[in-house]
């Protein structure tokens, strides 16, 4: 995993200092063209931190599992794993992954003094001992002398000036076997979003911030806007603007991307997009029904199939996924080997579970059904009861073999051999892997 982080270089006091005003920058460690940049989001921190609710806004998902999940799974222990984000903001996703993982070394860096003195104290009040934080320009972040297992740009391509670059310098401090985990604005779910800049700048061209905010909240409240991006910002409250501000506010606004886009974009910085999250929002056949389309769809390459479920969607407003350096392989943990009852499957958490409502067949009793949402389009996944028990037994640790032995599972399927048993458990195993409801790791 490398050396420690040097703490002397990057630790919670120093990004203290507030934005200097225009006549003093003589300090400033950032360049002069991200200055812009920096005092936006000084004055419009996002996520909002509060002092007291620290770990509000904090994801539920956990990015640092996630990347073990897809491109680790046969990596026992995190221990020393090195993890750093990237304009890492007010430092809710650090906080999400430094309360699940405190053997990991985590470091934040982010052109906003303000976003980083805000991360530094929710991470101290979360008790986060292994965070560091520095004040620097993401296409700087090779300065750091160090390599990292997981690199995480949550929206900086998207307010990037050369996303070539920063994602090449992302690369360049990161380990062969490593990953990032990207995300940005997605073309075609911020439709509506653009057009509402569009028209604060129409009549708000040369007003101050606030005043072009507070248009923009009066337009988002009164005009029912197709798209996502825009109910996810729903809440007026003026502490809660940091989002809202990037679409009315921040010049320029963010830039969306299409999925040919971010495969172009990868390809040319050396990397490549190992899988989007959630995969299953990326397979065109979730969204058709006719065996002839799917079939068609099947047999087109990975870029191609993953372009088509954007389209098909049409309403996905951002893009999530892993990448990883051209020429690093990942590992996949399956259900097929000799050894297959030694994997141990992981329950998806982002899912919902509850009592279906739909018909059931009789033989199965009262089944369940599980449920997530992307881009405002909900899965729904219809289970019967002893595969809602296998799911309820898939927890950390917890192998094949183990739910074998479930009593509770081996009572709903006590009319079958014992041969038929396992098969009728990995064949359901196999389909929850595809469906993402849970994951497999050695």
């Amino acid at each position: 995993m490398g050396p420690p982080i040097d703490r002397s270089s990057a630790s919670h006091a120093a990004p203290v200092a507030q934005v200097p005003p225009d006549e003093d920058r003589s300090n400033w460690e950032i360049p002069p063209h991200l200055w812009g940049l920096a005092r936006h989001y000084d004055e419009y921190p996002h996520p909002p931190y509060a002092e007291h609710a620290p770990q509000r806004d904090v994801p539920p998902r956990d990015l640092l599992e996630l990347a073990r999940f897809a491109l680790w799974p046969r990596r026992r222990s995190l221990a020393g794993v090195r993890v750093l984000d990237v304009g890492c903001g007010t430092g809710a996703q650090l906080a999400a992954i430094g309360m699940r993982h405190p053997e990991a070394e985590i470091l934040g860096i982010d052109v906003s003094a303000r976003s980083l003195a805000d991360a530094a104290d929710r991470a101290r009040r979360c008790n986060i001992g292994s965070a560091q934080f520095r004040q620097l320009a993401a296409e700087d972040m090779g300065q750091l002398g160090l390599t990292f297992d997981l690199v995480v740009l949550g929206g900086v391509l998207s307010v990037s000036r050369d996303p070539l670059i920063v994602l090449q310098a992302a690369l360049s401090v990161l380990r062969p076997d490593g990953g990032m985990v990207v995300s940005v604005a997605a073309r075609y779910g911020w439709m509506a979003a653009r057009s509402l800049r569009e028209l604060v700048d129409l009549a708000r061209s040369a007003a101050p911030s606030a005043d072009r905010l507070r248009y923009a909240r009066k337009l988002r409240a009164q005009v029912a806007w197709p798209s996502g991006v825009l109910e996810a910002r729903q809440d007026s409250r003026e502490a809660d603007d940091g989002a809202l501000a990037e679409l009315a506010v921040l010049s320029p606004p963010p830039r969306p991307y299409s999925v040919p886009e971010l495969c172009e974009l990868t390809a040319q910085a050396g990397l490549r997009i190992w899988q989007f999250s959630p995969r299953t929002a990326y397979e065109p056949e979730r969204y058709v029904r006719d065996g002839a389309l799917k079939e068609l769809f099947a047999g087109l390459p990975q870029a191609r199939q993953w372009t088509v479920a954007e389209l098909l969607h049409s309403e996905m407003h951002a893009h999530s996924f892993l990448a990883v350096p051209q020429g690093f392989e990942p590992e996949r943990v399956g259900l097929d080997g000799e050894d297959w009852t030694e994997v141990q499957p992981i329950a998806n958490g982002l899912w919902e579970f509850a009592v279906s409502d739909g018909a059931v067949p009789e033989e199965a009793g009262r089944a369940g059904v599980a449920t997530r949402s992307f881009c405002g389009r909900s899965e729904r996944i219809e289970l019967r009861p002893w595969q809602r028990i296998a799911l309820e037994l898939c927890e950390s640790g917890t192998r094949v073999r183990d739910i074998l032995r479930s009593r509770r599972l081996r009572h709903e399927l006590a009319g079958l051999d014992r041969a038929d048993y396992q098969e009728a458990v990995r064949a359901f195993l196999r389909r929850a892997e595809r469906d993402e409801l849970i994951y497999l790791v050695g």
